[in-house]
């Protein structure tokens, strides 16, 4: 079981853009499931999150619920299909500051986003290995290189656990089924989705 204190929410949040949900989320949410008792909130971004190549909301939703519609924790949440892109710590505000998963490469990338201080301090966090940043020393090596992660590390819940590398970015680049469930797959291929990438 992953270590957290009993006082924490009941909820932990996975947040992204789901642009198409992998294989790599769906090892996030397996391992979370099998090593809390929480309830696991997937938040996919509005449509007016500034990426490239955005498939609409609704059908990221649906790929979301084709890959984990069938456990009872798991709830897909559409609180930022709301005409306005509001960020990380506004959703997490709103829901009552679930604890919120982050890969390695997003926890580099924390002292960029809005209202980052105000994120850390408000929000606890777990926090997974990822691509070439496999152990909890890397993990910590990044806490410990910005002076702000540093002050409030017992905000962040480190897993060293292998989940796969991949990307929803490589998948619209290369097209691979490997990277998604066959369900997401099957759905892409029907919508069109991806191909002019």
């Amino acid at each position: 079981m992953l270590k957290l204190p009993n006082n924490l929410t009941n909820a932990i949040m996975l947040g992204g853009s789901f642009n198409p949900p992998t294989i790599a989320h769906l090892a996030m949410v397996e391992y979370l499931l099998k090593n809390t008792d929480k309830e696991i909130w997937i938040v996919p971004n509005g449509d007016l999150y500034h990426r490239k190549s955005l498939a609409p909301f609704p059908q990221r939703v649906t790929m979301l619920k084709l890959m984990f519609g069938n456990s009872e924790r798991v709830k897909i949440l559409e609180i930022e299909n709301q005409g306005i892109f509001q960020g990380t710590y506004q959703t997490l505000r709103k829901l009552k500051h679930p604890l919120f998963v982050l890969g390695a490469d997003s926890l580099k990338d924390l002292p960029t986003w809005i209202n980052f201080p105000n994120l850390l301090q408000e929000n606890r966090f777990i926090v997974f290995t990822r691509g070439n940043l496999t152990k909890k020393e890397d993990l910590l090596k990044i806490i410990d290189s910005h002076p702000e992660l540093e002050k409030n590390r017992e905000h962040f819940y480190l897993v060293d656990q292998t989940i796969p590398d991949v990307s929803s970015t490589a998948f619209r680049k290369t097209f691979n089924p490997c990277i998604v469930t066959p369900e997401v797959f099957q759905y892409i291929i029907k919508q069109n989705l991806y191909l002019k990438e």
